[in-house]
């Protein structure tokens, strides 16, 4: 993978942890929690979580992924990608 893919990549990744991250504060999560409410969704504390949950788990693979990808095999990381 290129430099510059790579660091693109990764700086996308690191923005989406902090994000995840962020979601975790009482601020914004009560403010998602309402916009949950406001959209009439069913189960907002579980709607709350696997977004939240989903943001933290997709950053941290693509940094593993990042840091990895000398060792993974170029047929699994065309699987993944291509």
């Amino acid at each position: 993978m290129k430099k510059s893919k790579l660091l693109i990549t990764g700086t996308i990744a690191v923005l989406m942890l902090l994000l995840g991250l962020l979601t975790l504060t009482e601020p914004l999560q009560t403010t998602i929690k309402k916009q949950l409410e406001v959209a009439k969704l069913p189960y907002p504390d579980l709607t709350l979580f696997m977004a939240q949950s989903s943001l933290i788990l997709t950053a941290v693979l693509t940094l593993a992924f990042l840091i990895l990808w000398n060792k993974i095999s170029k047929a699994v990381t065309y699987t993944l990608f291509y």
